[in-house]
């Protein structure tokens, strides 16, 4: 079985290869805190894996949430989800390579770009 980050690594180096976009992983893991012996939490839950801006609709802010096969959002990625797409911007799960490369033609083919 696939791991999460095979499929966040191939889209991620598909995105920056094939699509030429600003994207990056954005690692919400925490950093940890040797004196306290745990991770402390990134500033904002539920941040999607990977972070792009799209040249193709003037810098429109897209964010990839990354998941092995079969596995679901948590509630807070649900919550960061609804936020991103209440504010215009685009919010896609994907569970492989080839699942964002569907969303990312049918995405440029909506301007005609193709």
């Amino acid at each position: 079985m696939e791991l999460e980050k095979d499929v966040q690594r191939a889209c991620l180096n598909w995105l920056l290869k094939e699509a030429r976009v600003f994207a990056f992983r954005c690692n919400t893991t925490g950093i940890f805190d040797r004196e306290l012996g745990f991770f402390r939490g990134a500033a904002k839950r539920g941040v999607p894996d990977i972070i792009v801006i799209a040249g193709v609709r003037g810098g429109q802010f897209i964010g990839i949430e990354c998941k092995r096969p079969g596995a679901k959002q948590r509630e807070d990625q649900i919550n960061f989800q609804k936020s991103v797409t209440a504010a215009g911007g685009e919010y896609w799960l994907i569970h492989s390579l080839d699942e964002l490369k569907r969303m990312w033609y049918n995405y440029v083919k909506e301007d005609k770009i193709v």
